[in-house]
């Protein structure tokens, strides 16, 4: 990292992180996840969600349900219960095991693709400015909804399934924490001046 300033509190404050090595499969899984958490966070607080959860949980046992009803009415070969309803829970566990294992590794592969050892973050006084790849995106503070830090990274949020993530191992030799908490503290300060998002 490195910083110019001529007093602490300067709003001309520039901090800058360059990764200096590309993210793991397991730190571009940990982001992925980090992500998967924030975006749950959301769907929770959207009415009427968790009754819809709680419906669709129920919807397989309704479903082993009329299957046995459908044995006892000779549409199916009768099973016991004991049997038929252990079978149908191991059967559907397995397949969703499978499957997300191959989910997340695809989604590691995918996320290990995008943090590459050539981008880099520089906190300017109205913004964020990212470049990767020699593409330099300007983020205002007011583009960002949500800033999340956890041990493994720090994930600026510009929509509830959008978000930049800074994973904190790849920048090496750096002052990550010092820039992770500038950056919070000028979106915070930008936000508490620009009042309550009418959206929220």
């Amino acid at each position: 990292m490195t910083s110019g300033t001529t007093d602490a509190g300067s709003d001309n404050f520039v901090a800058e992180l360059i990764q200096s090595r590309n993210a793991s499969a397991s730190e571009a899984l940990a982001i992925f996840r980090a992500q998967v958490r924030a975006f749950q966070r959301c769907l929770a607080k959207i009415r009427g969600f968790r009754l819809k959860r709680i419906v669709f949980c129920l919807y397989p046992l309704a479903l082993v349900a009329a299957m046995i009803g459908a044995t006892e009415a000779h549409w199916m070969p009768r099973l016991s219960p004991l049997v038929f309803v252990p079978i149908i829970f191991l059967l559907a566990y397995g397949v969703c095991r499978i499957w997300s294992r191959y989910y997340y590794r695809a989604c590691a592969s995918i996320y290990q693709d995008c943090h590459k050892a050539d981008r880099r973050f520089r906190i300017e006084e109205w913004g964020i400015v990212a470049i990767s790849s020699g593409i330099v995106s300007s983020i205002p503070w007011s583009a960002i909804s949500d800033i999340i830090p956890d041990k493994d990274s720090l994930m600026i949020y510009l929509s509830p399934v959008n978000a930049i993530s800074l994973p904190k191992a790849a920048f090496e030799n750096q002052d990550v924490e010092g820039f992770c908490l500038e950056l919070q503290r000028r979106w915070t300060t930008h936000r508490n001046l620009s009042g309550p998002d009418p959206t929220a």
